[in-house]
């Protein structure tokens, strides 16, 4: 299984965000399981086609968008 997961960077003046610091943290729950985890750049417009692009590119069975609030 192939799992695409997705946290934003640091926006607000924040020098972190809690969820790209998670994102670091989490591990494949077995060998069979590849994550992809990508950083999302807090730019209008940016956001969505970056996601997108990674969908395209390696066609995940499933995208989990991690978020602070």
């Amino acid at each position: 299984m192939k799992i695409l997961l997705t946290a934003f960077d640091p926006f607000g003046g924040e020098s972190i965000n809690p969820a790209q610091e998670a994102l670091k943290q989490l591990k494949a729950p077995s060998p069979d399981t590849q994550l992809i985890k990508l950083v999302v750049p807090t730019v209008f417009g940016l956001s969505i086609q970056t996601v997108y692009e990674a969908m395209k590119e390696h066609q995940p069975d499933v995208v989990l968008c991690i978020g602070q609030a």
